[in-house]
This record gives structure tokens, sequence and C-alpha cells, in this order.
């Protein structure tokens, strides 16, 4: 990793999160306080948040989580020491095990627990941070797709491995992770081999020491979801959820048909054989198969099993069990008690259709809070839109389009000029074909044909003539166009999209830093980060 100087420090802007790509109403009238999301997740005020009465004493499981994150190069056996007594506040997100650490909002929800956790040391209140690794995900393509922004380079260079999973449920945490995709990531980014870059470590170990090494020190607890000591720890809910199944799968689809009267999208919609996924089964193979109960019983994959043999997988292998999207909140809320769950607006929307489970399984619901919504750029880049004029708001636009709202004069001249042009050359066509056809009908084809061509081509005239006058300002335009590629890659939120790895080798430390100096978790707004 090689650390760029830190830049003179100048203040991060910010924008609308309404002007955030496809943020959803929930989530986006969650933090507002717009519309009725409030009251379907019931969110409990910071005074609330206080360590438990008495010590948790899950000595096994704190010990199986000192020993993986050791395993990592992560010493976190204070924090889970602490923790276990029942000193600490417990803060939790989440994220699938991404290759190369995932998006940039898998260190914006880290970010967004460190924010909290130091405005609640600042109140005199010690909080432990889980991040949760889903490794028990089946998504190969997403997991092993990672695309780059790189020095350099405006736009996003996407990664994909030669190499598939092969089955479609195939647990992918414990895969190895591609030769070919590891051999492209370092020949793309020219990054020195290093230990998350090993070759034939998996994507969970891979992930997570890439964690620990950005996140050295700042006592991170990472969390393997298919650790066996933490599935032994939620035996007892997955048993309960599978006795009650049916009436889980109802309540679900009640509160569902009462978010959509409201005008709300349910996050997670019904399968198509009419079930709601709630947990899975892991065969021999890795794969995760559907549990599922009918009228005829239960349901793994194929096979057909009874009650008895549910139950006894349950109680005898719980690690076995894995939790499908709707039903990880509730292991998690579960097993570690958290006060406050950090969320992207999807996992914000799960928790509006899980409330009634949370109460059928008497398993407290945390405050749900949404994560901060952060995009990076090197500061020269801000401090030339600065220099412009140019409202953060605009940067999700093209940069044509940006232009275009702070030269409307010209553009508009210019588009004048064109629709002048356009109306006088289709009365110019409309007698050219008129004599033509007079002359010799048999030519209406043809010429049909050649003034389709002629109207592409003014079409093209016209809207490069627009361009020019947007771009007639070179040195603006390239401003803009630099830092809306960076923050808003081919239109799609930086965050969602890029990779943060290679800011971190860029930008070390700094970049998690100003994170967390600049985030601001559970409010309406996007930061644009300085680097």
């Amino acid at each position: 990793m090689t650390t760029m100087p830190a830049s003179p420090l100048i203040e991060a802007p910010s924008l609308p999160l309404e002007h955030y790509p496809s943020i959803s109403r929930f989530a986006l009238d969650l933090v507002t306080g717009r519309g009725s999301a409030a009251r379907w997740l019931e969110r409990t005020p910071p005074d609330s948040w206080k360590p438990p009465a008495a010590p948790r004493r899950m000595n096994e499981l704190a010990g199986a989580l000192a020993a993986s994150n050791a395993g990592w190069g992560n010493d976190v056996e204070a924090e889970l020491d602490r923790w276990n007594r029942g000193e600490t506040v417990t803060l939790v997100a989440g994220q699938q095990v991404g290759f190369g650490g995932g998006p940039l909002y898998t260190l914006a929800k880290i970010a967004s627990l460190l924010a909290l956790r130091d405005k609640l040391a600042a109140r005199g209140v010690a909080s432990t941070i889980f991040f949760w690794m889903a490794t028990e995900d089946s998504d190969f393509d997403e997991v092993a797709t990672i695309s780059l922004q790189t020095r350099g380079n405006d736009g996003l260079q996407t990664l994909r491995p030669l190499e598939h999973s092969g089955s479609p449920r195939r647990i992918v945490g414990d895969l190895a992770i591609p030769e070919s995709l590891r051999r492209s990531f370092l020949e793309a980014t020219q990054f020195a081999e290093s230990g998350w870059l090993s070759p034939s470590l998996t994507f969970g170990e891979s992930f997570a020491r890439l964690l620990a090494e950005a996140l050295s020190g700042r006592g991170v607890v990472l969390v393997d979801s298919l650790l066996p000591q933490l599935r032994r720890q939620g035996a007892p809910l997955f048993r309960t959820l599978a006795e009650r199944i049916d009436e889980a799968e109802s309540l679900i689809a009640e509160r569902s048909r009462a978010l959509t009267r409201d005008g709300y999208q349910p996050q997670v919609e019904r399968s198509p054989d009419g079930h709601y996924a709630l947990l899975f089964a892991i065969n021999e193979e890795s794969e995760r198969e559907p549990l599922r109960r009918d009228e005829n019983g239960w349901m793994s994959g194929d096979r057909r099993l009874d009650e008895r043999d549910v139950i006894g997988m349950i109680d005898e292998s719980p690690e076995r069990i894995s939790t499908a999207a709707l039903a990880r909140p509730l292991l998690q809320d579960f097993v570690f008690g958290p006060s406050v769950f950090v969320g992207g607006p999807a996992e914000v929307s799960y928790y509006a259709q899980l409330g009634p489970l949370h109460r059928m399984l008497r398993v407290e619901q945390p405050h749900v809070a949404l994560r901060g919504h952060a995009l990076v750029a090197p500061a020269r880049f801000i401090r030339a839109v600065d220099k412009y004029g140019i409202d953060p708001a605009e940067l999700a636009m093209t940069p044509e389009e940006v232009i275009a709202r702070h030269d409307a004069e010209p553009v508009e001249r210019m588009q004048r000029m064109v629709g002048s042009a356009a109306s006088r050359m289709e009365e110019d066509l409309a007698a050219v074909r008129a004599a033509a056809l007079a002359a010799d009908a048999g030519l209406e084809r043809s010429i049909e044909k050649t003034m389709r061509k002629i109207r592409y081509h003014f079409e093209k005239l016209s809207q490069r003539s627009v361009l020019a006058v947007t771009r007639a300002d070179a040195e603006r335009y390239r401003a803009v166009q630099r830092a809306c590629a960076t923050l808003f890659p081919a239109g799609q939120p930086q965050d969602r999209v890029a990779a943060w790895v290679t800011w971190w080798h860029d930008y070390g430390t700094q970049l998690v830093d100003r994170l967390v100096s600049d985030i601001e978790p559970d409010q309406p707004i996007v930061k644009i980060i300085p680097l």
C-alpha cells in the first residue's frame, strides 16, 4: 500500500439524499420524517442505548470470535472481554464478502459504526462494534465481480473470473478466489501481493484479512456468519422459527400488504411457490437448499422431510442451517442483542417487514439506522468544481447537463439556431420530394431512405453543435467531467459500484479517518469526502 500525502483539510460538501439515484422511498421517508415510514419502524432514542444490566456470559462464542479474528490479524480479545462482561453497548452492521472488500458502501457502513461509537463515547457510553460477514451468500457473480476506479482513469474497470463456482446454490464464502480473478486484479492495479491477496485464499478469508489490515487497531470485531459457535448460539431461534414457520410467513404477508397500502414496496416478495424464504439447509456439497413447509410437510430442496428430521437437524447440527435475507437480522439480533443496527436502504426495509416476527419470537428489535452515504474524490477535484460554482447536487447529472445549467443563454441560442435550421430543412426536403415524385413516382422508397439519412446526420450535427457550446471552456468542462465520472460513474453512485480498496491503497488511513470524521449516518444527505 502506498499512501498519498494528506491534502490540506477542506470541508466535505454534501447533497440531499433525494438526489442519490434510486434511493428507496421508505429509507428516504424514514430519515426525513416524511410519509408513514416511522409508523412501521419504531426506533429507540440514543439516550436508551445502554449496556445490559448483567454479563452476557457467551464464553464459547466470544472465545471463537477472538480466535478467528486473531487468525486474520485482527486482535479484538480485549473488546470481546468487555462485551462479554456486559460493559458495552452492541453496534452491528454487515455485508457479503465481495472480492477486494466489496463496494465503497461496505466501508461506509463500518465508518458509520465507528462514528456512532465516538458519539457514544463522548457521552460516557462504551460500545463494541460487530461487522457481520455474510459468508453464507450464494451469489457468486456478485461476490466475484469487482469494479475499479484507478488513478488516471475516470471510469470503471470491471473484472470477473474466467471460472465459475458451478452450482448457483453453492456457498461462496468458503470458495477459493479464482486465480484468473486474482491475477487480473494484480495486473489492473499493479498492487504488490499482500496477505489478503495470497493464492488459494477463500473469499471469506481474503475479505476478513483485508478489513483487518484496513481497520488495524480500530477494534472492529469481524463475524464469520458460518462460525459454528454462532450457529449453535442461534439454534433456539432456528427451532422456534421452524416450529412456527406458518405463523411467521402469515405475519410477513400481512405486514407486506400493509406496507403496500401505505405506498411502500416490500423489500422481499414471495417466491414462485408462494412462500417467503427464511431458512436454508446446507447440504454435503455446501449448497443452500430452501427449507420450506407445505400442506404435506417439509421440503429441503427436492427432498421430502418430516418435522422430526428438521428439528433434529437444528438441534444436532445447527451449523447446517443458513438464514435467508429476512431471517439474518433475526439471528444477529437474537445472538448479539444490538442496541443499534446500521444498514443500507434495503436492509432498513427488511426490518419494516420483520417487525411482527421480532415480537412473535420475543427478540428485541434494535434501533435501525440508515448507513451514512458517502462518496470520495481527490480534494483537487472538489476544489475545481467549487471554483466554477457547481452545486454538489448537480454532479449526479452528465457534464453537459451541468454546464448547460450554468451557460443557459449560449446553449439555448444554439438550440434555437438548430431548431430553425431543422424547420427550413424540412420545408426544403418536402418541396424536393414533391417535385421528384411528380416527375417519377417510382422514386418514393429511394427518396424516403435518403431523407431518413439526411435527418439522422442532421440530428448528429445538432447534438455536436450543442456539445461544442458546453465544452467551449475546456478546463471547466474537464473539471466537471472528472468529478461526475468519479462520483457517479456511468450515472451510478460511486459507493454502490466502485471498490474502496483502490482508494485505500492510494490514501491509506486517511480514507478511513476522513470517512469516520465526516460521515453522517441516519441523515438525509450524501457527503462528498475530499482526499
